[in-house]
Protein backbone atom coordinates (compact mmCIF):
# COMPACT_ATOMS: atom_id res chain seq x y z
CA UNK A 1 0.00 0.00 0.00
CA UNK A 2 0.93 3.14 -0.77
CA UNK A 3 0.39 6.74 1.16
CA UNK A 4 0.10 9.49 -0.51
CA UNK A 5 0.90 12.90 1.24
CA UNK A 6 0.81 16.04 -0.39
CA UNK A 7 0.48 19.70 0.19
CA UNK A 8 -1.97 21.43 -2.66
CA UNK A 9 -1.73 24.97 -3.24
CA UNK A 10 -4.78 25.83 -4.95
CA UNK A 11 -6.49 25.56 -1.17
CA UNK A 12 -4.99 27.50 0.89
CA UNK A 13 -5.19 31.05 0.07
CA UNK A 14 -6.90 32.19 3.17
CA UNK A 15 -7.84 35.05 0.55
CA UNK A 16 -9.85 38.02 1.43
CA UNK A 17 -11.21 40.51 -1.14
CA UNK A 18 -13.81 43.20 0.53
CA UNK A 19 -15.54 45.46 -1.98
CA UNK A 20 -16.66 48.81 -0.45
CA UNK A 21 -19.80 49.84 -2.29
CA UNK A 22 -20.68 53.72 -2.13
CA UNK A 23 -24.14 52.94 -1.35
CA UNK A 24 -26.30 49.97 0.35
CA UNK A 25 -28.52 49.60 -3.34
CA UNK A 26 -25.64 48.97 -5.22
CA UNK A 27 -23.91 46.41 -1.90
CA UNK A 28 -27.48 44.80 -2.16
CA UNK A 29 -27.58 44.38 -5.79
CA UNK A 30 -24.52 42.47 -5.90
CA UNK A 31 -24.84 40.39 -2.96
CA UNK A 32 -28.76 39.84 -4.63
CA UNK A 33 -26.61 38.61 -7.91
CA UNK A 34 -23.93 36.37 -6.27
CA UNK A 35 -26.60 34.72 -4.21
CA UNK A 36 -28.70 34.13 -7.27
CA UNK A 37 -26.10 32.56 -9.22
CA UNK A 38 -24.97 30.64 -5.88
CA UNK A 39 -27.88 29.13 -5.41
CA UNK A 40 -29.02 28.35 -9.02
CA UNK A 41 -25.45 27.06 -9.68
CA UNK A 42 -25.91 24.54 -6.53
CA UNK A 43 -29.00 23.23 -7.79
CA UNK A 44 -27.02 21.68 -11.06
CA UNK A 45 -26.40 17.96 -11.50
CA UNK A 46 -23.88 18.12 -14.64
CA UNK A 47 -20.92 19.98 -13.99
CA UNK A 48 -20.19 19.74 -17.77
CA UNK A 49 -22.98 21.80 -17.66
CA UNK A 50 -21.80 24.73 -15.70
CA UNK A 51 -18.36 25.25 -17.49
CA UNK A 52 -18.85 24.99 -20.67
CA UNK A 53 -21.97 27.33 -21.35
CA UNK A 54 -24.37 29.22 -19.73
CA UNK A 55 -27.48 27.28 -18.79
CA UNK A 56 -30.64 29.29 -19.43
CA UNK A 57 -31.24 29.97 -15.93
CA UNK A 58 -27.52 31.75 -15.52
CA UNK A 59 -28.56 33.28 -18.56
CA UNK A 60 -31.65 34.71 -17.08
CA UNK A 61 -30.06 35.72 -14.00
CA UNK A 62 -27.27 37.56 -16.09
CA UNK A 63 -30.45 39.01 -18.21
CA UNK A 64 -31.95 40.17 -15.13
CA UNK A 65 -29.01 42.07 -13.50
CA UNK A 66 -27.50 43.61 -17.17
CA UNK A 67 -24.32 41.64 -15.74
CA UNK A 68 -22.47 39.91 -18.91
CA UNK A 69 -18.91 40.03 -17.82
CA UNK A 70 -18.83 36.41 -16.97
CA UNK A 71 -17.14 33.61 -19.14
CA UNK A 72 -18.93 30.05 -18.52
CA UNK A 73 -16.20 28.91 -17.31
CA UNK A 74 -15.89 31.01 -14.47
CA UNK A 75 -19.27 29.97 -13.10
CA UNK A 76 -17.83 27.18 -11.76
CA UNK A 77 -16.50 29.84 -8.76
CA UNK A 78 -20.04 30.30 -7.71
CA UNK A 79 -19.55 26.07 -6.06
CA UNK A 80 -16.29 26.93 -4.29
CA UNK A 81 -16.42 27.37 -0.50
CA UNK A 82 -16.70 30.98 -0.20
CA UNK A 83 -18.43 32.99 2.45
CA UNK A 84 -19.46 36.67 2.54
CA UNK A 85 -20.30 38.95 5.31
CA UNK A 86 -21.66 42.43 5.17
CA UNK A 87 -19.77 45.46 7.58
CA UNK A 88 -21.93 48.29 6.81
CA UNK A 89 -20.94 49.71 2.94
CA UNK A 90 -18.65 46.59 2.74
CA UNK A 91 -18.67 43.16 1.33
CA UNK A 92 -15.96 40.52 2.66
CA UNK A 93 -15.40 37.79 1.14
CA UNK A 94 -13.50 34.70 2.16
CA UNK A 95 -12.13 31.76 0.12
CA UNK A 96 -9.11 29.39 0.35
CA UNK A 97 -9.37 29.49 -3.27
CA UNK A 98 -7.13 31.84 -5.63
CA UNK A 99 -10.00 32.14 -8.66
CA UNK A 100 -12.09 34.85 -7.08
CA UNK A 101 -12.46 36.54 -10.84
CA UNK A 102 -16.32 36.22 -10.86
CA UNK A 103 -16.62 38.07 -7.73
CA UNK A 104 -14.44 40.77 -8.36
CA UNK A 105 -16.13 41.69 -11.54
CA UNK A 106 -19.86 41.44 -9.97
CA UNK A 107 -17.95 43.74 -7.31
CA UNK A 108 -16.27 46.25 -9.95
CA UNK A 109 -19.68 46.05 -11.69
CA UNK A 110 -21.75 47.60 -9.09
CA UNK A 111 -18.70 50.11 -8.47
CA UNK A 112 -17.10 48.87 -5.57
CA UNK A 113 -13.34 49.68 -4.53
CA UNK A 114 -11.49 46.79 -4.30
CA UNK A 115 -9.18 45.38 -1.49
CA UNK A 116 -7.72 41.47 -2.14
CA UNK A 117 -5.19 40.21 0.12
CA UNK A 118 -3.73 37.07 2.11
CA UNK A 119 -4.85 36.35 5.69
CA UNK A 120 -1.95 34.48 6.04
CA UNK A 121 0.12 37.86 5.76
CA UNK A 122 -2.30 39.97 7.17
CA UNK A 123 -3.48 38.36 9.98
CA UNK A 124 -6.85 39.81 12.35
CA UNK A 125 -7.37 42.07 10.03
Amino acid sequence: MKIWSSYGSEHSMNLVMIGRFRNLNELEEAKELIDALTVKLRECTNLDDVTSRYTDETREIQIEHNFYQLRPQELEQFLYDYSIDQNDNALILTTDESEVSSFLKIFLHKAAKVEVYSAHDYPGE
